[in-house]
């Protein structure tokens, strides 16, 4: 098991050392709709976590709202 992991990043490391140019332009030209997806991914995730996080704000502020009424003196009401 050994041997094969050595040898597997020997070849690789070999195969990175002659395809090197080859393998990074690919990349740079390949990737770039995948880098585009994740994009629209995080937007997408960003804008639901805000609306999210300003209902829960909106609830939790009217339920502190409502039991600083409900302790509030009396004679502090009116």
């Amino acid at each position: 098991m050994v041997k094969g992991f050595i040898l597997g990043a020997m070849v690789g490391g070999i195969a990175m050392w002659m395809w090197h140019d080859s393998l990074q332009e690919y990349a740079e030209h390949n990737f770039e709709p995948v880098r585009s997806k994740a994009d629209d991914v995080l937007w997408t995730v960003q804008q639901k976590s805000e609306g999210l996080l300003d209902s829960a704000k909106e609830r939790v502020s009217a339920r502190l709202e409502s039991a600083r009424n409900r302790i509030r003196p009396a004679a502090a009401a009116t």
